[in-house]
């Protein structure tokens, strides 16, 4: 065996080694996204918090990519001095899959009010994200523990009611039904056989 053979083979395992040294692994890109996505929504930065969230997010209340999305923007809207704080990340990899379990308080201001809109000093609210790897890219796919029932509740009975209402009234018009939302201005309008959702700030 040559002299230059073994110091190529050398270099070759060494270089090896420092890619698989150097290297994030999965669960260190996990660990990132979270960071990232906590400073983004700190900042309000609505399109960096929805480039962790993947375009198939669904979770158990119906909730999807778009609906997230504007819930994003209505407390974006409503909060400011948004302070986020986890702890206890618990990450676990499948393969392409991944679970992320964490304790979470979160700490705003909404008109001159300050305090935990989720969890509080005492006792955080626990979140569990299920993640998928999207083309080496981790996204979340759905959320578990927010306190969206109440608020999809809300959501389902106006488009309930709406549907009740289009029942009943002729398909050949236009028609706009009110609700609220985050104390704001909405309605679901229907429109040559489409049915729409408008938020007015």
């Amino acid at each position: 065996m040559s002299k230059k053979f073994l110091i190529l083979l050398f270099t070759l395992f060494a270089l090896s080694l420092i890619l698989y040294l150097l290297w994030p692994s999965d669960e260190s890109r996990i660990r990132k996204l979270f960071k990232e996505g906590s400073k983004a929504i700190e900042k309000e930065d609505l399109d960096a918090v929805m480039s962790k969230v993947s375009f198939n997010y669904r979770d158990e209340y119906g909730m999807t990519y778009l609906y997230v999305k504007e819930s994003m923007k209505s407390v974006f809207r409503q909060m400011s001095d948004i302070r986020i704080e986890y702890e206890n990340l618990k990450i676990k990899v499948n393969d392409k899959n991944a679970t992320a379990d964490m304790d979470v308080r979160v700490l705003a201001t909404i008109g001159n009010n300050t305090g935990y809109i989720l969890g509080d000093l005492a006792k955080p609210a626990h979140l569990r994200f299920t993640l998928e790897k999207e083309r080496a890219k981790w996204l979340v796919t759905k959320t578990e523990g927010l306190p969206f029932e109440n608020l999809l509740y809300t959501l389902s009975d106006a488009f309930n009611a709406f549907s009740y209402l289009l029942c009943t009234l002729s398909t050949k018009h236009n028609y706009r039904f009110p609700y609220s939302i985050y104390g704001e201005a909405e309605f679901l309008s229907y429109s040559n056989g489409n049915l729409f959702h408008e938020t007015f700030s």
